[in-house]
């Protein structure tokens, strides 16, 4: 290496010493001791970058004159191979500028400055512009002319082509494809000079549709899912794309995907993503384990004509014991299309019937009755108000739908009861009273319901009636307390809240509070409450109209008497002697007395006698005369 430089320091100071003599630029022959170097062919008055290389030559001239082709000896170099390029003397102009061409033989040099010309003024590309192309589209060939200097233009013989990124578009012998959405560059090169445009790549879509959105489920063990995309183009047009579009799962381990099918693997979690003509979509799966069994959040579905339903929950047993909704990862259908079927994820009646609608994920089923009936106009219950005390229990009541139709249907075993507070429970078709106090039960079904009353007493020690024996005469009534003491010391008027009965309806009737007589004779009222009862003797008898005296007027002497007698009228038109048990006054016993009807005479004077009987009386004037 020491040697080659300093074999280059040599010839560098000799052609500055043959600049010096021979500034011209053009040494003709170098003259070393007996023999000379000389240029033996004659280099062009110019160059022009792309033309056909020129061979220069020289020769070596011994001291007798003899020349020596030693063109091929000598050791040739330019000062830049990107202006010209020399082997073995042959020069090629490749671009405009300067270089400097030198020869060495045989420790002689010779040299001479080649100054290169563009061939064109400029290159140009056609189409002019810029160019638009779309993804998966058609290319477009690219044309390069080159002007001279004389304005004339031709095709140039050798041109290089590139791109400022491939990843957008490529290149090759001007044909420019499409790769992928964005902006590149093409650029053209020949005789050392350059021309480029810019390519836009636009999609050919404006977007991509996949058949499944967000996020879905798969159970192990499985059957695989296609998925389908859908390329959407500019014009609008909807292409299948789903066996051209790019696949890929985030986690292979737990899902495979392949031109859109989707099989499970392992449980777990990954993200399927479908790339096309630069747009993706992606739907995130989750893969559960093998499902044990399903099972529905209602045992039975019933339906009304004109209506839609919602579909019930579903959720999951696993194999690994989890438990799960899979609601929204159920396929539905139902058993009897001609009595109910499924519109928009709803559940629609078509006509009256029953059939079953099924529940199906991961190789299993769970099937719901379905009853299809017409439109439930109102409920109604077998009773309405209950009476319990703490912790006794009753059945509930039966309930019947009254129907659009007209019809009538008992749903006991359908409807879903809430009590309105804790003071009552109701469970497995029992009401229990808990607590004192007041509560409502009700029954619903089908958007519709009705309540029944419950009403908590503590438990009842004794029963006390405002009267145990009562007289009333015909058509008449009276009222009735009856007063409960309960065993935690509390007391209330139970009247309206006793069962009442009675031992002779002709006779008495009792609602509520008030006794009725409706007959002659006895009868006996029964009221309960709890398990206590009262009794209550009642006698209804005749009424006492009237009293008729025999006699208004009676005259007498002193020491003379008078019968009268008493008879007693009755609303029933019966009449009765009832002198002997009236009571009989006399208002002035210094003038007569009176008694059992008996009137004596004493003095003279006037007196009243009065007869009282059965809450009336009837009177009669005495007038005492003197004897004659």
């Amino acid at each position: 290496m020491e040697a080659v430089g300093r074999r280059y320091a040599y010839l560098l100071a000799a052609l500055l010493l043959f600049l010096t003599v021979y500034p011209a630029g053009v040494i003709r022959a170098a003259e070393t001791g007996s023999a000379t170097l000389e240029w033996s062919s004659q280099a062009p008055q110019e160059w022009i970058a792309g033309q056909e290389a020129v061979q220069l030559k020289v020769a070596a001239i011994d001291s007798s004159a003899n020349k020596t082709d030693v063109t091929a000896e000598a050791e040739w170099t330019t000062s830049n191979n990107g202006v010209a390029k020399v082997e073995n003397g042959l020069v090629t102009p490749l671009s405009e500028g300067t270089a400097r061409i030198t020869v060495y033989w045989n420790s002689k040099t010779l040299a001479q400055n080649v100054k290169v010309k563009a061939r064109y003024t400029k290159l140009t590309l056609e189409p002019s512009g810029q160019i638009d192309l779309l993804t998966g589209g058609q290319g477009e060939q690219l044309k390069v002319t080159g002007v001279l200097s004389s304005g004339k233009t031709e095709t140039p013989s050798k041109v290089s082509w590139s791109s400022s990124d491939t990843s957008v578009a490529t290149v090759e012998n001007g044909l420019v494809k499409p790769v992928a959405k964005g902006v590149a560059y093409i650029a053209a090169r020949a005789e050392g000079l350059s021309t480029r445009m810019t390519v836009y790549v636009r999609s050919s879509s404006q977007a991509l549709l996949l058949n499944e959105t967000g996020s879905l489920s798969m159970f192990l063990g499985g059957a695989s899912q296609k998925l389908k995309a859908t390329d959407v183009s500019i014009a609008g047009t909807k292409t299948d794309v789903t066996d051209k579009a790019a696949w890929s799962s985030s986690d292979p381990l737990v899902l495979s995907v392949n031109e859109g099918v989707i099989t499970p693997k392992a449980a777990g979690k990954s993200t399927v993503k479908v790339s096309y003509n630069g747009y993706s979509k992606s739907v995130k799966v989750t893969v559960l384990p093998t499902i044990d069994r399903l099972v529905a959040s209602k045992t039975s579905l019933p339906v009304t004509m004109g209506s839609k339903t919602s579909l019930p929950s579903v959720s999951a047993y696993f194999a690994d014991g989890s438990k799960r909704s899979v609601t929204s990862d159920v396929t539905w259908s139902v058993g009897n299309t001609s009595v109910a079927k499924l519109e928009n994820g709803k559940l629609v009646a078509v006509a009256p019937g029953t059939t079953n609608l099924i529940a199906s994920a991961g190789g299993k089923q769970v099937q719901i009755p379905v009853t299809a009936q017409y439109k439930v106009a109102k409920l109604t219950v077998s009773q309405a108000k209950y009476t319990l005390t703490a912790g006794q229990e009753t059945s509930l009541p039966t309930v019947k739908a009254q129907l659009a139709n007209g019809t009538s249907k008992d749903i006991s075993d359908e409807v879903s009861w809430v009590a309105s507070n804790a003071r009552v429970t109701v469970q497995n078709g029992k009401i229990k009273a808990v607590s004192k106090g007041t509560a409502t039960v009700k029954a619903m079904y089908m958007g519709k319901y009705v309540k029944a009353s419950v009403k908590v007493e503590p438990v009842i020690q004794s029963l006390s009636p405002s009267a145990a024996n009562v007289e009333l005469n015909l058509k008449k009534s009276k009222g009735i307390k009856v007063t409960g003491v309960f065993t935690d010391g509390s007391s209330a008027n139970l009247t309206q809240s006793m069962k009442w009965t009675t031992s002779n309806a002709a006779v008495v009737t009792i609602k509520g509070s008030t006794i009725k007589a409706v007959g002659f004779g006895t009868a006996t009222l029964n009221g309960t409450y709890q398990d206590k009862s009262v009794q209550i003797q009642v006698t209804v008898s005749t009424k006492l109209e009237k009293l008729v005296i025999s006699s208004k007027k009676v005259n007498l002497t002193p020491g003379a008497s008078q019968v009268l007698t008493l008879t007693a009228k009755y609303d029933n038109g019966a009449s009765k002697n009832v002198t002997d048990a009236a009571t009989w006054v006399s208002s002035k016993t210094g003038a007569a007395t009176v008694s059992s009807g008996v009137v004596k005479a004493v003095a003279k004077g006037s007196s009243t006698v009065k007869a009282s009987y059965g809450g009336k009386y009837v009177t009669a004037a005495v007038k005492v005369n003197a004897a004659k």
